[in-house]
């Protein structure tokens, strides 16, 4: 160890005495000097050092609007229904099918919804700032009926959104169900982020920014014709909500490859990490047996940590107009996103019914986004 505070004398020796080479490469003793990585460039530096890839217009305000429509498919784990079964009335209980059994999920499909956004380019060093708010309200429903069966009488064996049970200890078994899920998401992100070149065709924009979430769902269930229990009642209805909130870092990075005239290859990728507070998580049911006890249980204000990924890629179209002191830009990309642990309202139920409740569900997204930008 002591063999090298000689060698690092002798550095230090040598770069005292060696000219630095300041922010236009040019070596001069008196000029002043840059201590690379801990002091900012001079205004005089060459921009071919990450060269500004930002939309940069004449007399203008260097003000951006945008507003893109999306059609996603959203669909959530953690929603299967029920399972078809056969219902031996001799015994009162319920059996697998003999013939190949079918587990019933919640139906999933592709809705409408918006984003739009807001920001600005900086004159300092060409950063952007932004703020978007993406919107997604959306129901499905589903609707199906027992199966024939060749033991007994064609049954579905309801899954864990029941508290109830048979006189034997099973799970309710019914002739037919209904249900209807509702999806409300709302995101709110704030942004800043700097494009530059990367090479003459490729552009790169780190960013890093704050996101906010609200998403409430709910997944109301009906039943008709009850098997296992008597006298059963008419029509038993399973109402499940959740509400939750959330705050925390988003970060990731935009690249784009320019074909020529304006066109050019898109693809995002993105991560967040987010404070999250299950507000509300309630459930409910009427009673299967007439003259029984309305069951109702509920979870508030579970605070937890959620993540979220994202994806997208894409073609995308610019072009300047109004001799340069406006810019259009248009794009169309497939997106996705991923969100950890967002069905609660399974997991409440496992606690009551089972004992004992495994991680959320996880939600996840995919779809098309069209995206129009102005900027003046």
């Amino acid at each position: 160890m002591l063999a090298v505070f000689p060698i690092l004398a002798a550095l230090n020796f040598f770069s005292a005495n060696t000219p630095k080479v300041n922010a236009d490469n040019k070596s001069s003793p008196s000029a002043s000097t840059l201590d690379q990585g801990d002091e900012s460039l001079s205004s005089t530096a060459s921009e071919a050092y990450n060269h500004p890839a930002a939309v940069k217009l004449k007399d203008s305000w260097h003000i951006f609007a945008t507003a893109s429509y999306i059609y996603w498919f959203a669909g959530e784990e953690g929603l299967d229904l029920a399972t078809t079964a056969s219902y031996l009335s001799g015994t009162n209980t319920v059996v697998p099918s003999t013939h190949q059994g079918k587990t019933i999920f919640q139906s999933f499909e592709y809705s409408s919804g918006f984003k739009v956004g807001l920001g600005g380019n900086l004159c300092s060093d060409q950063w952007v700032v932004r703020a978007d708010y993406t919107r997604l309200h959306l129901s499905t429903e589903k609707s199906h009926s027992a199966p024939s069966s060749g033991n007994g009488i064609g049954a579905l064996y309801l899954t864990d959104w029941f508290f109830q049970t048979s006189p034997q200890g099973q799970g309710i078994a019914a002739r037919h169900l209904s249900s209807k899920w509702y999806l409300g998401l709302d995101w709110l992100d704030a942004t800043l982020a700097r494009p530059f070149y990367s090479g003459r065709k490729m552009t790169l924009t780190p960013f890093i920014g704050l996101r906010t979430s609200w998403i409430e769902q709910n997944l109301n269930i009906r039943v008709k014709g009850a098997l296992n229990v008597a006298p059963p009642s008419s029509n038993v209805h399973s109402h499940n909500h959740l509400e939750s909130w959330g705050i925390g870092p988003r970060t990731g990075i935009d690249a784009r490859f320019l074909l020529g005239a304006g066109f050019r290859v898109q693809g995002e990728l993105g991560a967040s990490v987010l404070y999250t507070q299950f507000s509300k998580v309630t459930h409910s049911e009427n009673p299967f047996t007439a003259g029984a006890s309305k069951v109702s249980y509920a979870m508030h204000d579970r605070q937890c940590v959620r993540t979220m990924a994202e994806a997208s890629l894409g073609l995308g179209w610019g072009i300047y107009f109004s001799k340069d002191r406006g810019h259009f830009d248009f794009s169309a990309t497939y997106d996705f996103n991923y969100l950890w642990s967002q069905n609660m309202m399974r997991t409440l139920n496992d606690i009551q019914i089972i004992g004992t409740g495994g991680g959320g569900y996880d939600l996840y997204l995919q779809g098309l986004t069209l995206a129009a930008t102005f900027s003046f």
